[in-house]
């Protein structure tokens, strides 16, 4: 992967259109190990980022608080949502993420606080799915099955 800026911390690489240009675009983001974050910043459009490997960890607002942060495990779907402030990142273990978005996915700095972060996400700002999540809604809506065969549906005639 092609290092980004922010020495290391953070490596990316895009694989479907530009995100420095309006449209939609993806690539693969690995945060290395390190308790290595971002700062709070902000995005001009939603972002919806898979966690493929790791965990990743997530913070709201403007409080700069990286060991109250919430883990995001691998499996796990979370959503950024436009101008929300927020700051994600590292901590013991590389996590590697699927990220997804229509662009530019310009970063915004958000004015730094010295308070404290409640470890608690707001949700105008992040908004996750857990791998179990996802199991229970796969299950609620898993089709039933065809209890119909080939045989037994009929074949309407050619049109001539």
């Amino acid at each position: 992967m092609a290092q980004s800026a922010g020495g290391g911390a953070e490596q990316r690489r895009q694989f479907l259109g530009d995100g420095t240009k309006p449209g939609f675009y993806g690539g693969i983001t690995q945060w290395n190990k390190g308790n290595n974050f971002s700062r709070p910043h902000f995005h001009p459009n939603d972002r919806f980022i898979y966690v493929l490997k790791g965990t990743w960890w997530n913070g709201t607002g403007t409080a700069f608080d990286p060991p109250n942060t919430v883990p995001m495990r691998a499996g796990t779907l979370v959503t950024h949502h436009a101008k929300g402030i927020h700051w994600d990142g590292a901590k013991e273990e590389d996590a590697m993420l699927l990220i997804i978005g229509d662009g530019p996915a310009t970063n915004t700095p958000a004015q730094q606080t010295e308070d404290k972060f409640d470890g608690k996400l707001n949700a105008q700002f992040v908004t996750f799915k857990t791998p179990d999540q996802f199991a229970g809604a796969i299950q609620a809506t898993r089709p039933r099955p065809i209890r119909a065969s080939w045989s037994a549906i009929r074949r309407r005639p050619a049109s001539t």
